[in-house]
């Protein structure tokens, strides 16, 4: 009996390179990261980025995952001018001190002006509450929220509700102390 005849192996086509479809993109490595990062280190928003670039949403996101130093650019500048954000709202809601430096001057009688002194006036500019409220309530969230109906804002310390304006915070932790102890009495009552 005959051996069944080998067909001959095909030869696998190589796949041709997919064309591109739309238009080439407009992402120039030189300029785009250092515009990112001044956009974002003024505070713009993603949305105002990108009506600046001219470009979609879900462009900007694209080139923030294909191309490094602009994704980078984005994220590095945006966390700058966060952490400033932050501080400064950090100082604003625990106050702080300056000095206020006036420059006293007199007219001679020739007509030119000539300082006769320098005072210096230290100052304080007592936290805000509204900037304290941010802060807290961005921050410790499990403790401090807001009333959805009062708008008021409340802490909760160890299980009690405190309502600010009711005691002084200082006998806030007195308080959470004695309403403890007050249960402990009525559960070994019972």
């Amino acid at each position: 009996m005959e051996a069944p005849a080998l067909k001959p192996k095909k030869k696998k086509k190589k796949p041709k390179k997919a064309k591109r479809r739309g238009p080439r993109s407009k992402y120039d490595p030189e300029m785009h990261p250092q515009l990112a990062k001044w956009m974002c280190r003024y505070g713009l928003t993603n949305e105002e980025v990108c009506k600046e670039l001219g470009i979609a949403h879900k462009t900007l996101l694209q080139w923030a995952k294909k191309h490094e130093e602009f994704g980078k650019a984005i994220a590095i500048n945006r966390l700058a001018v966060d952490s400033a954000v932050e501080d400064s709202l950090l100082k604003r809601a625990l106050g702080y001190d300056y000095e206020e430096t006036k420059v006293i001057a007199t007219t001679t009688e020739d007509g030119k002006t000539r300082p006769l002194r320098v005072e210096k006036t230290k100052k304080h500019i007592p936290g805000e509450v509204r900037a304290q409220e941010i802060w807290l309530r961005n921050r410790m969230r499990d403790k401090w929220t807001i009333d959805s109906q009062s708008g008021n804002i409340f802490n909760i310390m160890n299980g009690v509700l405190i309502v600010p304006g009711t005691q002084n915070p200082e006998d806030w932790d007195a308080a959470a102390q004695q309403v403890h102890e007050d249960q402990i009495k009525l559960l070994s009552q019972s």
